[in-house]
């Protein structure tokens, strides 16, 4: 049976002007996440990556902590969603006057978790949005029949991703409703790891959501979620 370990991103700059670089906590969990796998024992044949730049930094600082080059194959179709267009198209609808990030974080997700609801089950303007909900879908699965036709057996593949994209793939292989990848989106925590074996063209989920680099005494303050 192959493996994958399909991480989300590590802390990004919420509060910066570029969202998307990680910040110096980013950089630690990374850093953590790479010496777990190393203490491990797990070696990857192969490193897949969003091409945003707290993925490709995430993969990065995780594989310099296992002293491995940083090969790594760039993936546009594991991006993240557009939240801000999705964002704009919700209050469109609703006449929400919020301010997108410049919100306080709880305010955000409150309303960017309805604009999601809304999103899946096609009520936004499509005019207003990047791509839909059924061409996110579609990205993702791209990426999961690829990984799948590749396989050559007992592989251990590194990919990093967003959460969206990773919510998605958990939905899209337990065949769970939309809302799934809603509720899951927001729960999961930075430099977390998913878990699947796959083998012959079928994939199964294995865990969720971990993150025992982490989840230590020492440690418990930085599980960050954004």
């Amino acid at each position: 049976m192959s493996e994958i370990y399909l991480v989300r991103h590590a802390q990004a700059s919420y509060d910066a002007e570029d969202y998307d670089q990680l910040s110096e906590l980013g950089y630690l969990q990374s850093e953590w996440l790479g010496e777990y796998f190393q203490q491990r024992g797990i070696r990857f044949n192969r490193v897949l990556s969003g091409s945003m730049k707290r993925h490709k930094q995430t993969a990065e600082s995780a594989l310099k902590a296992m002293a491995l080059p940083a090969e790594i194959e760039e993936f546009p179709s594991l991006n993240e969603y557009d939240f801000d267009s999705i964002y704009r198209a919700y209050q469109q609808l609703s006449g929400h006057q919020g301010q997108g990030r410049k919100d306080s974080k709880r305010d955000f997700y409150r309303v960017l978790k309805k604009a999601l609801y809304a999103w899946v089950d096609q009520t936004l303007d499509e005019t207003l949005l990047t791509e839909t909900w059924e061409e996110f879908q579609a990205r993702i699965n791209h990426v999961i029949q690829h990984v799948l036709e590749r396989d050559t057996g007992n592989e251990k593949i590194l990919i990093v991703s967003s959460g969206g994209a990773i919510a998605t793939w958990a939905q899209l292989v337990l065949n769970a409703p939309a809302a799934a990848a809603v509720e899951l989106n927001l729960q999961l925590r930075n430099t977390n790891f998913s878990h699947y074996f796959y083998k012959n063209q079928g994939i199964q989920l294995s865990g969720l959501n971990n993150i025992p680099h982490l989840d230590q005494p020492e440690r418990l303050d930085t599980i960050t979620y954004a």
